[in-house]
């Protein structure tokens, strides 16, 4: 499935067509999960303008975002169900590291740098990490710092988005789903 969606990418760049297709659901910057509602010219002011853009409807916010088909910015396909599975099944296999790092720069950077690559298996290790760091602190009667944990929370809402969308499930039910895998799994 993963290898069809890509070589479909591949021959519409080399073919000058779209990448994506009107009712796709993608990952869009920081905006996370968005269904394509358009592709195409949009009027801007009172300019002509012969410059396409997709017309994105965030689905986990209100809005509506215009971004020109050629954009730089961050976007792709959302992960297939054999691809989350997969993703659940080596969950528990996951190595933790307990990020200790003095200076905030630097681990504010990580976890940035982190998050904007946006990819599952990322996230889910970022958010490992921040779990057995935050059981480490539990041991000395301590919490995690504001940074770690907002980004713990960051990281949390990405990753639930995108998979509330592909199972077609609330995102308040994904931690549910995912406990439950993990439990079978282990």
């Amino acid at each position: 499935m993963r290898y069809n969606r890509y070589i479909k990418h591949i021959l519409n760049r080399k073919l000058g067509g779209y990448v994506y297709e009107k009712g796709d659901l993608i990952i869009y910057g920081n905006q996370s999960v968005c269904r394509i509602e358009n592709i195409g010219v949009i009027s801007i002011g009172k300019q002509p303008n012969s410059r396409k853009y997709y017309t994105l409807n965030p689905i986990f916010m209100d809005g509506k975002t215009y971004v020109p088909i050629d954009t730089q910015v961050y976007m792709r396909h959302l992960i297939s169900i054999e691809e989350l599975e997969r993703l659940l099944t080596r969950h528990p296999k996951v190595q933790k590291e307990i990020i200790e790092n003095q200076n905030l720069r630097q681990l504010t950077d990580y976890y940035k740098e982190t998050i904007s690559q946006y990819t599952c298996d990322g996230l889910i290790q970022l958010i490992c990490n921040l779990q057995a760091k935050q059981k480490n602190l539990l041991l000395q009667n301590k919490r995690l710092s504001q940074t770690d944990e907002r980004y713990k929370k960051e990281a949390e809402d990405l990753l639930h988005q995108e998979f509330a969308a592909v199972l077609n499930i609330p995102k308040e039910a994904v931690m549910a789903y995912i406990e439950n895998k993990i439990k079978v799994a282990g």
